[in-house]
């Protein structure tokens, strides 16, 4: 089972937030509140602080004095917000704490985590499910992982069950094990043979008799170096390949660009005259967003579209939003930039 590290952070300076003061969530629980935890459960942690004097360091730390998140102002800022995730997957408290200009913290109540006393109805006591990984692509072979571990001696049969139109192998598997025991297994999704079929797949783990695991599993057209589609697109097929409809795409960075002099786009189109493509790139405050178009070519094919950008930097977290004028569909197969 994994020790709970953060899997990664994301930290942005964001717009003011309301009120003043800190404030704290784990997973959408606020300070004095409790998670009951059955299994690893992934959680977005975020914190923000208001300070009319100015803010050097905000973090979120762990009851054991780690550490999980810290973003640090050169100048003093009076706003400041961050936010990652984290795996709770043991008893633990969380908060937040802040440092002024003045040398003074402010901490936040804790949220505390602990093991749920009782399974909750639905929920199977002697095996338990959890993904290794929940996002997959066209070059993994749609291939999924997860790690099943025995929490009492099992003999049975486990069950993935996708949703959406799509079918999996294998479908069902014995599984015999003695408590603590545990294995990993390898599911391959097949795609639904018409679109269009949603890009995050539903999907549950489950014994004969309750379930294991029930979350979603995101399907990319591309790997995930820098930009990751976030939200709910939807994907469609166009020969050989996959797309994400260009119908209010977001796509989030995951990697920083220092200098982004190209951002160029995977596209098909279906051909139609004054086919155009649009991007939105919103840039940390106070920068304005940066907004551009190009007509694609009057052939239905897949062509690489690039826009033309002034060397701008590209931060964890940014977004970029990617719509279509058409009067057919547009799909996004690919993304990449070109940096100086």
């Amino acid at each position: 089972m994994r020790s709970g590290p953060t899997l990664f952070f994301l930290l942005l300076f964001l717009p003011p937030v309301v009120g003043s003061g800190l404030s704290f969530t784990v997973g959408g629980y606020k300070p004095g509140q409790t998670i009951k935890i059955d299994r690893p459960l992934e959680v977005r942690l975020r914190a923000s602080v208001e300070d009319p004097l100015g803010i050097k360091r905000l973090e979120i730390l762990a009851n054991d004095g780690r550490v999980l998140l810290s973003a640090q102002c050169p100048t003093a800022r009076k706003e400041l917000s961050l936010f990652g995730e984290y795996v709770l997957n043991r008893a633990c408290v969380l908060r937040a704490r802040s440092l002024n200009v003045k040398g003074e913290y402010t901490n936040s109540a804790p949220i505390e985590a602990t093991p749920a006393s009782g399974l909750p109805s639905g929920r199977t006591g002697p095996l338990s499910a959890y993904p290794l990984g929940d996002i997959t692509t066209p070059r993994a072979g749609f291939r999924v992982y997860f790690r099943l571990e025995a929490k009492t001696q099992w003999n049975g049969t486990v069950f993935a069950t996708p949703g959406g139109g799509y079918r999996i192998r294998p479908r069902e598997f014995p599984f015999v094990a003695r408590r603590g025991d545990g294995v990993t297994m390898k599911f391959e999704l097949i795609l639904p043979p018409k679109g269009p079929f949603p890009a995050r797949v539903p999907l549950s783990i489950a014994g004969a008799d309750a379930e294991a695991w029930r979350g979603s599993v995101l399907i990319s057209p591309w790997e995930i170096v820098r930009f990751k589609p976030v939200g709910r697109p939807v994907l469609f097929r166009r020969g050989k390949r996959i797309g994400l409809a260009a119908d209010d795409l977001v796509l989030e960075t995951v990697k920083p660009a220092r200098k982004v002099v190209k951002l160029i786009l995977d596209c098909f189109s279906e051909g139609w005259e004054g086919t155009k493509v649009r991007v939105n790139i919103a840039q940390p405050i106070p920068r304005v967003p940066v907004t551009l178009d190009r007509t694609l070519p009057e052939r239905r094919s897949w062509e690489a579209v690039a826009f033309e950008l002034d060397g701008i930097p590209l931060a964890v977290g940014n977004t970029i939003t990617v719509n279509a004028e058409s009067k057919g569909k547009v799909l996004v197969g690919g993304v990449r930039v070109m940096e100086k």
